[in-house]
Formats: structure tokens, sequence, C-alpha cells
């Protein structure tokens, strides 16, 4: 089938008749921008425009509600870019629910987000809500330093520190409940016992780290 006779038995199907057919076709093809191939057989499409007609015939009948399961998966950066470009000019004035792994998806499209873990919520919010599920836990910095075994024994001791991991890149890895505590005892304890801290980094805070810490329970 080309583009346009499909579109067209998706419309009979929905039982789009007469001039209400020709809207819904004035409306889709421009939505879904699929003008340049209407005239095309859809298995000549490259897949990004696949997943263009795809999205059409979803939307040929107008629906309020609109499902998507992994929508960029397969996508180029720049059909990613349209694709969720779409998805949020429809977020206007449709209900839209997507189911992804991609994480950084989420953070870019969603107003609410669920997190499922081995089939049960975990938790529930929006992106800012979910993200300071971070707090419950401790706060996590990758230390390097000249001499990262010698820092090591020094910070172990510390009040202030949970716990120290060596990586086996020659990093630390600090973990520590109080945050300003932290700040103050890595730089003093460095200092004091001629370390040289050459970097010192947070743990990265993304919905993907959330989602890790959550699944690691």
């Amino acid at each position: 089938m080309t583009v346009g006779s499909f579109l067209g038995f998706i419309c009979d199907v929905r039982k789009i008749k007469g001039a209400e057919r020709k809207r819904a076709l004035d409306r889709v093809v421009p939505t879904c921008s699929i003008e340049s191939v209407y005239h095309q057989t859809i298995e000549t499409l490259s897949k990004g425009y696949k997943r263009r007609v795809g999205l059409a015939q979803a939307l040929i009948h107008d629906p309020a509600v609109l499902i998507w399961d992994e929508p960029t998966d397969g996508l180029d950066p720049n059909q990613k870019h349209e694709v969720r470009r779409l998805i949020t000019a429809m977020s206007e004035e449709k209900c839209i629910i997507i189911s992804t792994h991609i994480l950084e998806e989420v953070e870019l499209l969603a107003d609410t987000v669920l997190l499922i873990v081995s089939g049960k919520l975990a938790a529930a919010g929006d992106y800012r809500a979910i993200r300071a599920k971070l707090n419950e836990r401790p706060y996590h910095v990758r230390v390097i330093a000249d001499t990262p075994r010698e820092l090591a024994s020094v910070l172990v001791r510390s009040e202030a520190i949970d716990a120290v991991n060596l990586d086996p890149d020659g990093a630390i890895i600090v973990l520590s409940r109080n945050v300003g505590m932290l700040q103050l005892e890595l730089p003093r304890l460095a200092k004091e016992n001629g370390i040289r801290l050459l970097r010192v980094d947070p743990l990265d805070d993304s919905l993907e780290s959330v989602f890790g810490y959550l699944v690691a329970g």
C-alpha cells in the first residue's frame, strides 16, 4: 500500500467518510509531516517515516488519549527530535502515555512519572518529586587523588563518612549522609595529610540514577 491508500483504509475501518474523512486527512498528514511520502509505498520508507505513518493512523480518529510504547526506539537523533517535538505539541490537547526504558526521554517529555520496578509502583510524581528520592540515600562523591589508597585510609576514620570504596581505575567512592560535613572534611583531611585532591564529582542525579537506586532497594 501507499501511505495514502493505507490511511484511506484506516478511514474505512473507522467509518470516517465524506467531508469528515477529508478533514481527518488534512489534519494528520501535515501534523505527522508525511506530505512528501504520501504517494510512496510504505515498504520503501525509512524507519522514521514508517513511525510517522503509524502515528498518523493512530491519530486519524482524533483520540483523546494516545498510548505509545518506546516511541523513539531505533530512530536516528534527528528522527527522535522530530517525534519528541510531535509529542510535546500534541500534549497541549491530548493525554499521552509513554512506556519507555529511555529515561532521558522521560526527563524531556513527562509531566508525571511512574517508575515500575519488578511489576510494582516504586515511585510516582513529577520529575522533581521523583528525583527527591535521592535524598533517602547516602550522598555519593567520586574522588580522584594523587595517592588514593593513602587518602582512603584517612577518610575511612572520619565520622562524617559512612563508607569508602576504591574503584579499579583508582578513584575513591565516598558515601556520607552529612553533605555539609563531607564538603568540609574532604579538603581538610587531604590537606592535613599532604594529599592532593585532583577531582571531586558528585553522583549523577539523573532519573536513571534514581531508578538504579530504587531497583537496588
